[in-house]
C-alpha cells in the first residue's frame, strides 16, 4: 500500500459523525472551520452568532470561518512565495473564456455558456482526481475531445502568463505535502460535505479534520440552529436530498413547519429546460416529439409547479 492510500484510509478513519455542536467547539477552541462556499460561510457565521445571543452573551470574538478554497489560496500564496501567482476565480474565468472564444462557430451566448461549463468541468476532474486519458478512453465523444482541447490550452496559457488556478495549487500543494507534511495542519476542520471529494479528503490528510454532520436525527421545535449543513456538486443531486429530507421530517414529526432552501433554483430550472432541449433535439418520432413538446412546458413554470415537487410537497401536506 502507498504512503498516500495509507494515509487517506487513517483520516477516514478519524472521521466521526457530528452535529452542529462540534463545530461550535470548534469555533470556541479559535479552530478555522472550513465550508464548500462562501453561502455555507455565511450560514455558520449567522448560527454561531444566533448561538451566541441565545447564551446571553453581548460581545463575543468573530468566528473563522472561510470556504476551503479561499483558506487554501491564502495558504498558497503565504508560502510559496516564487511559485506563480494564484488566479483568481474571476480571473480564472477570464482565462476560460479566453480559450473558449477561441472557437470561431459559437455566438456570444454559447462562449459564456462553455465557459462556465469548461470551468466546472476542470473543477471535477481535479476534485474527483479523474485522469484525463481516462475520461477520454470511457466517452469518446466529441464534447469530451473538445473539453481535452480546450483544458490543453488551458494549462499552457496558465505556463505562458506564470499564473495557477486554485485546483492546479491544491493538486501541486499535495503533491508537496506527501513529500513534507505542513506544520499545524490539524487546527482546521471541513464541514459541510455528505462525501468529501477525493481531493479534499486526500487534502484532509495534511491540513484539516473532516467532521461528518449526522443527518439522522431530526430537530423538533425552535432549534433552527442545530440543522447540519450539506453541499452537493449536482443541482439534481440537491434536490432530491432536500426532497427525501423534508418527506422524513415531516413523517417523523407531522406537526412540525418543514422547509427546502435550494442554493440555486434559478439554476435548477436552466438544468432543466437544456435537458429539454437536448431532448428534443434527439426526438426521432412525431410522438416523442409530441411528449417532449408538452413536458416543454415546464419552461414557463416555477421550479414548484415541476411534478417531482408538486409530490414531494403532497407527502409533506399528509402529515
Amino acid at each position: 500500500m502507498t504512503k498516500r492510500s495509507t494515509k487517506i484510509q487513517e483520516n477516514a478513519s478519524q472521521e466521526k459523525p457530528a452535529d452542529y455542536g462540534s463545530i461550535l467547539d470548534a469555533l470556541n477552541s479559535a479552530k478555522t472551520i472550513l465550508v464548500p462556499n462562501a453561502r455555507a460561510a455565511e450560514l455558520v457565521r449567522e448560527r454561531y452568532s444566533l448561538q451566541m445571543i441565545k447564551e446571553g452573551r453581548s460581545a463575543w470574538p468573530s468566528a473563522r470561518i472561510l470556504p476551503w478554497r479561499v483558506w487554501l489560496a491564502d495558504y498558497y500564496t503565504r508560502t510559496n512565495l516564487d511559485a506563480p501567482s494564484l488566479l483568481s476565480n474571476e480571473q480564472a474565468l477570464l482565462v476560460w473564456e479566453q480559450v473558449v472564444g477561441e472557437e470561431r462557430e459559437f455566438s456570444i451566448q454559447q462562449v459564456s455558456q462553455f465557459t462556465r461549463m469548461a470551468a466546472d468541468a476542470w473543477a471535477n476532474i481535479h476534485l474527483w482526481q479523474i485522469p484525463s486519458s481516462a475520461l477520454e478512453q470511457k466517452y469518446p465523444t466529441f464534447e469530451v475531445g473538445l473539453f481535452a482541447k480546450w483544458q490543453d490550452k488551458f494549462r499552457n496559457r496558465c505556463l505562458d502568463l506564470k499564473v495557477i488556478d486554485t485546483y492546479q495549487a491544491a493538486s501541486d500543494l499535495l503533491s508537496r505535502w506527501q513529500e513534507e507534511e505542513p506544520d499545524s495542519a490539524k487546527q482546521n476542520f471541513l464541514v459541510g460535505y455528505a462525501d468529501p471529494p477525493p481531493l479534499l479528503k486526500a487534502l484532509g490528510c495534511y491540513c484539516w479534520q473532516t467532521l461528518s454532520l449526522d443527518n439522522t436525527n431530526t430537530p423538533s421545535g425552535d432549534a433552527v440552529i442545530d440543522q447540519p449543513l450539506w453541499a452537493f456538486e449536482s443541482d439534481t443531486e440537491e434536490l432530491q436530498s432536500a426532497i427525501d429530507w423534508a418527506v422524513k421530517a415531516k413523517l417523523d414529526n407531522p406537526d412540525a413547519a418543514v422547509a427546502i432552501a435550494l442554493s440555486n433554483p434559478v439554476l435548477m430550472r436552466q438544468a432543466t429546460k437544456d435537458g429539454l432541449r437536448r431532448y428534443l433535439y434527439e426526438c426521432r418520432d412525431e410522438q416523442s416529439r409530441e411528449i417532449a413538446s408538452a413536458i416543454g412546458l415546464l419552461e414557463h413554470q416555477t421550479l414548484s409547479q415541476t411534478k417531482l415537487v408538486q409530490s414531494a410537497l403532497r407527502l409533506l401536506k399528509l402529515g
